[in-house]
């Protein structure tokens, strides 16, 4: 979990600095973006590729978390769960 943790937050040009502040560590903040990703599955506002692989790099798909934009980098749809590769918020409000 740590390396995940490191590659998602850890990169200061993902942007999440005030993200993970607000949601109360990395942890909380890569739980609210598994959260809100799932729900966007769910309500049909992802839509995997072939062999449910999500988009990467600036293609990745723009969610809300808390009101918050964020960018899902690459991942994962399998067994209706979406499997996170990597999130930013670069260049996004």
């Amino acid at each position: 979990m740590s390396n995940k943790l490191n590659h998602i937050f850890g990169k200061p040009e993902h942007a999440l600095d005030d993200f993970v502040k607000q949601s109360g560590g990395q942890e909380q903040a890569l739980q609210r973006i598994q959260d809100a990703a799932n729900a966007a599955l769910k309500n049909g506002l992802i839509k995997p590729g072939p062999n449910g692989v999500l988009p990467r790099g600036d293609a990745g798909l723009i969610i809300d978390v808390g009101g918050t934009q964020i960018r899902l980098i690459g991942g994962l749809v399998k067994d209706g769960v979406v499997y996170i590769s990597s999130a930013s918020r670069k260049g996004l409000p």
